[in-house]
């Protein structure tokens, strides 16, 4: 039963974090290159991942009541682990769909043409999905240090926001391409000062303890 309310509450807070872009607080987040791009992303990134884990957790509560649901559930981890060795797959396809919005072109298409806007979020579901699935294969010590690949390309493409002249993305005034940038770093900063530390306190934690020299 843990199970099964714990995937009520994942894929309800998932439905929630999706829902709540569609009101007018997702429609200010428009507004601002910032909000737009790191914020509200956030959100849907976060609402793909959620909704994903939490229909995880409900098919593994049925797998336990039901013989047919439990041979569904272990086929498809197999086939996880077979064809998507480490993740690798899983995070490749998501990286690149990542990337693809952030080209100019494309990131400006979205925000002029509303169709295409729906689309564009729909695919950060979609790679949120795609993170949760690829992270499953991972034990916790390498999801934490490989949320630092993210990080890292984030505050290099916030540093190229802030230092680039001219425009990048032409729908929002230069001055929110340099601040957004700069979010972005710091939050790469931010990343770095809070995650390295984790990482290696429970590395070492978790580390067995040397053996007692007993002397004679």
């Amino acid at each position: 039963m843990t199970w099964v309310k714990r995937g009520l509450f994942r894929t309800l807070l998932g439905v929630f974090f999706v829902l709540a872009m569609l009101t007018s607080f997702g429609h200010y987040l428009d507004t601002s290159l910032t909000l737009h791009m790191i914020v509200q992303h956030a959100f849907y990134l976060a609402g793909g991942f959620l909704i994903t884990s939490g229909a995880d957790m409900l098919v593994l509560a049925g797998a336990g009541v039901s013989n047919t649901v439990s041979r569904v559930y272990v086929g498809l981890l197999r086939i996880n682990a077979t064809y998507n060795k480490k993740g690798l797959v899983t995070f490749l396809i998501a990286g690149v769909l990542v990337g693809y919005w952030h080209l100019p072109a494309n990131f400006d298409a979205a925000v002029l043409d509303e169709s295409i806007h729906v689309l564009m979020h729909t695919t950060f579901m979609i790679v949120g999905s795609l993170i949760f699935v690829g992270s499953k294969l991972l034990t916790w010590r390498v999801r934490t240090f490989l949320l630092l690949i993210p990080s890292k390309a984030m505050g290099i493409f916030g540093a190229f926001l802030m230092f680039t002249a001219g425009y990048v993305y032409s729908v929002y005034p230069e001055w929110q391409q340099t601040q957004c940038g700069l979010a972005m770093v710091v939050m790469m900063l931010g990343m770095d000062l809070t995650l390295v530390p984790y990482w290696l306190y429970k590395y070492f934690q978790a580390a067995p303890a040397p053996p007692l020299q007993v002397s004679h």
